[in-house]
This record gives structure tokens, sequence and C-alpha cells, in this order.
């Protein structure tokens, strides 16, 4: 018995044949389904390039006194593409309950949106769909155990067991925000459980303009309830790169009101890590002020030329006071060991290394030695050890 379906862009064509209960008071019908074709295109008006479904195994089994109908096998598929089916409706009560399972092969992320029945999580669908684009699924499982009703846009909310997504994803291009730059070639994987849904990312790269790039790792996109509308979501993760990127990155339109950055990219060097943190709707058309950020950035090697009253920005000019508690710090820190080794050279120079072991012996001659490369004579290195013994570290040795 063929059929067809035909709904927008999207056309199912098949070859079924129902077999009837062989016994008499047997109410065991099956439906195989063995040919046929499955055009599914994207929302676009005119799709040049369909997903085209022409394998098809489909064994059903349904049984009309427990009110249930079995996927007793199922494959479907084409030359690239291979969907495996399993699972159960059970339609004896008010609201039917879907059990079932999906597993698939190695895919594009094109052919994988095509797949995405729309009832679904429509909103994370939706999300996928509008901000995710090329690469690569290297791995899909979708299995769900939930009243039908539950799976509906209108519907009341998911149980928090119905409901199992896992995508796993490489060389994927995708754009959190409307306004910044996309993330590409990006390790992504999917889970949603129940109506939570969790996009992580391994690493990725944002590229501002031709060598201005930046790195990104350890990234996270949360939607905590997926059931409201305009469910709140909130997103982190690291980026690494040059001042420049940096600069670019807080000029462009979404972040030049938030961040109000004084930065041009073309006079500024150095290197800039950061942690960024943002709260969202999830809805289409953000509008500004929407979007709650937080950017935390560690600079190493800051330099800005122009940037204050045409002067040259340095961090040591600009942070003063910290770098010399960064140096007071350190030298804290050494304090012990500089005197030890001031030490050492004395008694080496004056007592012929008196009291002293074969290693300190060894760290002072490699002290002295250093030390005559600016001008000290060995004595002239023993009378500047013995002075700094006397007026910088008499309270420590």
């Amino acid at each position: 018995m063929p059929f067809q379906i035909v709904s927008g862009g999207n056309r199912v064509t098949l070859l079924a044949k129902i077999d009837a209960p062989r016994e008499q008071h047997s109410n065991d019908w099956g439906v195989e389904v063995t040919g046929g074709t499955v055009v599914l295109a994207s929302a676009a008006v005119a799709d040049a390039n369909p997903l085209i479904l022409n394998r098809f195994l489909l064994r059903l089994r349904l049984d009309t006194d427990k009110q249930r109908i079995d996927v007793v096998q199922g494959d479907i598929g084409n030359m690239e593409v291979g969907l495996a089916i399993s699972g159960n409706l059970d339609y004896s009560t008010s609201d039917p309950r879907l059990t079932f399972g999906v597993a698939a092969n190695r895919m594009s992320v094109a052919a994988m949106k095509k797949l995405w029945l729309f009832c679904i999580t429509p909103k994370v669908r939706s999300w996928v769909d509008d901000h995710v684009a090329g690469g690569t699924v290297e791995r899909l499982a979708i299995a769900t155990n939930a009243p039908l009703s539950t799976l509906r846009t209108s519907g009341p909310p998911i149980p928090d067991d119905g409901l199992s997504i896992e995508i796993v994803g490489s060389g994927v291009e995708v754009r959190p925000v409307d306004g910044l730059p996309p993330i590409r070639d990006a390790d992504m994987t999917l889970r949603v459980s129940g109506r939570k849904a969790v996009v992580t990312l391994g690493h990725g790269g944002v590229e501002l303009s031709p060598g201005h790039k930046f790195t990104i790792s350890n990234g996270s996109f949360e939607v905590p309830d997926t059931f409201p509308k305009a469910p709140p979501a909130k997103a982190r993760f690291r980026l690494d790169g040059p001042v420049q990127a940096a600069a670019e990155l807080l000029a462009l339109e979404r972040l030049r009101d938030f961040s109000g950055s004084p930065l041009d990219p073309a006079s500024s060097r150095g290197t800039v890590s950061a942690q960024v943190s943002l709260n969202l709707p999830l809805k289409d058309d953000l509008p500004p002020g929407s979007s709650i950020y937080a950017i935390n950035m560690d600079v190493a090697n800051f330099s800005a030329e122009h940037m204050v009253m045409g002067q040259k920005v340095e961090a040591a000019n600009v942070f003063p006071l910290y770098l010399r508690r960064m140096r007071e710090a350190i030298f804290a820190d050494r304090r012990p060991a500089v005197a030890m080794l001031a030490r050492d050279i004395v008694l080496l120079v004056r007592d012929d290394g008196s009291g002293l072991d074969a290693e300190r012996r060894r760290e002072a001659e490699a002290t002295i030695e250093r030390m005559g490369r600016f001008g000290y004579c060995r004595d002239c290195a023993s009378d500047a050890s013995s002075m700094l013994l006397r007026k910088r570290f008499s309270d420590v040795v």
C-alpha cells in the first residue's frame, strides 16, 4: 500500500504492507515499510540541499487489545546517514506514552537539524537551528519515556527522566549570541535531560579580523529549565589571545555600551586571558540590555599608543604600585636564599670555602663567575656580598 504525505518542502512517499491477524481470536497486526523516500528540507523557502532518506526497514507490531504499537525493527537512512530506531507507543490511556530510542552514526550538522523532530525540546531545537551552523555530528542518541502531551510545545512540563539527548560534534560553528562573532572549529556536546539542556565547548577559535584571533576553551551554555517562555540561559567560557583582538571584541555594537573600551586595536599590544560569563533569555531578536555580561581579564605586557592625552600607556606606568608590591613580594620570598648565597661567597673568597659542601661551593663559584661579567673581581664580589649582609640581610644570617 503506497502512501504520500507532503508538508512544505518535506515529502514522505513510502510503501507499506499490513499483515492482518492470522489467528481467529488474535488482535496482533503487523506493519512493514520496506521502500520509498523521505525528503526533509529546512524551513527556508527553497532548500537546494534537502536530506533524502531512501533506505527503509521498519517493522511494527500493533496489539489492539493492549492498545500498543511496538517497533520490532527500525533502520532508516541513506548512503551517508543511518538511524537505528526502537521503542513503543502505549495508547491505552487518555495521554499516550512514547518510549522511544534513536541512535545515529556520523552525519553533518545540517542533516542532524533536519532530522530533529520539531516536538522534541522545541526551544532548544530552535536555538540550535538558529545558532549552530557547519560541522560534523560524531554521535547522536535520543531517548524518550514520557506522555505525548509533554512533548508538545503547548503541553505540560516533561518529567526529569522523560527525555535524554546527547549530541557530540566536532568542527562546529556556533554563534552563542547575535551580534558577536561565531566560534569556529569547536568541539561541542549537547546534553538534554528532562527540561535541562547543557552545551559544552572543549575548544574553538574566534576570529575578529585576519591575524586577530581568540582561543576559546572550557565553554558551557546552560538552560536550567526549557519549559517557561523565553527561559533564562547562562553561558561561560575562557578566552585567550592578543589585546588587539580584545579591543576589537569590546568595540562591537553588542558590547560597546557595556565596555566603554577606549582601546585602539591598531596601537594596542599585549596578551589577554579572560573569563566571560553572561545571562540571557532564550529567545529570538535579543534587544540591547537583555544580556548581562561579566568579564574578568588578566593582561600581560600591555601597552597602548595615544590612549590618554596622546601619551603611550604601559603597564609600568599605569600600575606602578602593583608592580612594586609584586617585586617586593618576590624579593621577600627569595631573601633567605640570597643571604645564604652572599655569605657563601664571602666564605669561599676569604676563608677558602670553610664549612661549605660541594653543592654550595659550586653555586658560589658560579655566582662569582657571573658577577665577573659585570666587572667584579673575586675580592670585589666578596666585598659586595659582605656589604649586602651588613646592610640588608643582618636579620637573616
